[in-house]
């Protein structure tokens, strides 16, 4: 079977490297203790121990692991927006005990040495690892997302087995791949591409006399075709998606689907480069169409 990683465990993996990147920052520096002056009669109430300036040379490296983070928490965050109110408390309070920490900014929890904040950093960054171990699961269940690309090449979603080398699996038809279909084929009626959106069109118009589309029809036995007949909520989505895009609604529809069901692989079928792209930046991912797989060639005993 191919082999592709989850969206949680992209998570997960991603949040292991930005740990490592937060402990890389601190070996680059030194924590300093604060001590009032004996012969002053000023005294300052302040948190005795500190992170000492980050040398210059070590500042692309800091900025780049928030840039990181910040991507990866807008990721995270949306997924687990169906929490109740304490726990999304808890998000935002980790969320800005983790950012302080690759700021280097000090409070009264900072320790006197690295290996106490070391552990400190562990047990906040666990808060959000239990999260994602809520949906850890043995069992690969896939969910198959075409673009439009993908269904103009093959429409039969029991074709789709191939991708990812099972019987089993969901495959769900979000609203913007329907319009562009329905646009190719008015548009390009006399072409080929327009001959291929309308033999997509008919076989998606087949499922429908096999019962209702938006709770899934079975075909092959062991496919479950699904269609979404609402666009995604962009505003809810990472900043970096564009509502004008059809690419960026494709993905904004994919990860909604993967927030959904977050113990399920959702996969974007797409042969187009942009696209994959994105899915990559969305964590999720990607194959090419059936039709474009590599053929398995048998060895032949001579």
């Amino acid at each position: 079977m191919i082999s592709f990683q989850s969206f949680r465990e992209r998570l997960a993996s991603t949040l292991e490297a930005i740990e490592s990147g937060i402990l890389d920052l601190w070996r680059k520096t030194d924590l300093t203790e604060f001590r009032n002056d004996p012969r002053s009669l000023l005294v300052l109430v302040t948190h005795p121990y500190r992170w000492k300036p980050l040398p210059i040379e070590h500042k692309a490296a800091q900025a780049r692991l928030l840039v990181q983070y910040r991507h990866w928490f807008e990721l995270f965050q949306r997924c687990h927006a169906q929490h109740s109110s304490d726990v999304q408390t808890d998000i935002a309070e980790t969320d800005t005990r983790v950012l302080a920490a690759i700021e280097l900014q000090s409070d009264w929890a900072t320790a006197a040495t690295f290996e106490e904040n070391r552990q400190r950093l562990v047990e906040t960054i666990d808060s959000f690892r239990k999260l994602l171990q809520q949906h850890a699961t043995n069992a690969k269940e896939f969910v198959l997302v075409p673009d439009t690309n993908a269904l103009l090449i093959t429409g039969e979603p029991a074709r789709y087995a191939a991708v990812v080398d099972s019987p089993r699996f969901r495959f769900i038809i979000v609203p913007t791949v329907l319009a562009e279909l329905d646009d190719l084929k008015r548009t390009r009626s006399a072409q080929s591409v327009g001959e291929k959106a309308e033999k997509a069109i008919r076989i998606i118009k087949g499922l429908r006399k096999q019962g209702s589309v938006l709770d899934g029809v079975t075909v092959a036995r062991t496919i479950t075709v699904q269609m979404i007949p609402t666009e995604p909520r962009l505003a809810d989505l990472p900043s970096w998606l564009d509502p004008d895009n059809k690419d960026d609604r494709i993905i904004a529809s994919a990860l909604e689907i993967q927030c959904a069901q977050p113990s399920a692989t959702v996969v974007l079928v797409t042969d187009d480069m942009n696209l994959q792209n994105k899915a990559e930046m969305a964590f999720l991912p990607w194959a090419e169409p059936p039709e474009l797989l590599p053929k398995v060639v048998p060895d032949i005993a001579i």
